[in-house]
């Protein structure tokens, strides 16, 4: 919270993988952060349909103006 209220230059990056099938995914998105203050943005933030994995309230918002994004996608590759 607190790099965000310096709107700080942060990482945030989402995963996936498949142990069984050996593929998966990879993203990484740079920016500045910063707290969400406007109401409007708070009330439409909070309508999202998102699933928090952790337990406690969701009173604070933070964006990620994503100023550069990578990604890759891992798939299973076979020796001959």
């Amino acid at each position: 919270m607190a790099a965000a209220t310096r709107r700080a230059i942060v990482a945030f990056e989402a995963d996936e993988f498949d142990p069984g099938m050996r593929t998966g995914w990879s993203v990484t998105a740079v920016g500045h952060a910063r707290a969400v203050t406007d109401p409007a943005e708070i009330v439409r933030l909070t309508e999202l349909p998102l699933s928090p994995w952790a337990p406690g309230s969701r009173d604070h918002y933070i964006v990620v103006d994503a100023e550069q994004m990578s990604g890759r996608r891992i798939t299973e590759t076979r020796s001959a």
